[in-house]
């Protein structure tokens, strides 16, 4: 008689956040970030600190309190981040653009790419593949935004095919939004509107932010 499968548990693989943010002209910002957390209280867990479970525990160590252990993760979504740290470490130098991004802190694994996001660099590239070809569209201002880098905050144990799926999704999605940057200056556009957003909430609620 044949022995039934046995199922396998179902694996983590939805973010704690996703994150947008933008170099520019005017300094890095975050324009993006999903689910967002009006504070950035740190969860606790005791911990304790005696190397093995047989360890004899002193006088003094039943005196001393445990030492807290810090977590970024809380109900599935990611905390202790203010989006000015976010922005620091997402809006990478234009050294380290085109190509993958990776970061471990605490049990936390951030994922992206970082892409350039210059129209004139764009239309170069365009021409040089094809040299015949003629631009059919106006000239337009400059973007003022230089880089854009879309992350996904993952759980650090995330299985490293889910993580490479999460880089592969950065970099088509920043693809597009270059494309469409340079096309119709989508996202400058949109970045107006996230960042006057982002200021009047700082202005009515500056410890939220």
């Amino acid at each position: 008689m044949a022995m039934a499968p046995v199922p396998l548990p179902a694996m983590d693989v939805d973010p704690l956040c996703i994150i947008i943010v933008k170099n520019g002209s005017r300094g890095d910002r975050l324009l993006f970030r999903y689910p967002y957390t009006d504070h950035v209280t740190l969860e606790t867990k005791t911990k304790d600190k005696r190397p093995t479970p047989y360890s004899l525990m002193t006088e003094d160590d039943l005196q001393k309190p445990p030492e807290p252990h810090t977590t970024n993760i809380a109900n599935g979504k990611l905390v202790g981040f203010p989006d000015k740290v976010l922005s620091n470490l997402f809006a990478v130098k234009s050294e380290l653009s085109d190509s993958k991004f990776e970061l471990k802190v605490n049990e936390v694994r951030f994922v992206g790419h970082p892409l350039r996001l210059n129209p004139t660099t764009v239309a170069t590239q365009a021409l040089r593949l094809n040299p015949t070809a003629v631009p059919t569209q106006p000239k337009r201002k400059p973007s003022t935004i230089i880089l854009v880098n879309i992350v996904f905050a993952l759980k650090a144990t995330t299985n490293h095919d889910v993580v490479n799926c999460y880089h592969d999704l950065s970099k088509r999605l920043g693809i597009a939004l270059r494309h469409e940057e340079y096309r119709c200056q989508f996202l400058s556009t949109q970045a107006k509107i996230m960042l006057a957003a982002h200021d009047e909430v700082s202005i009515s609620s500056p410890c939220k932010l």
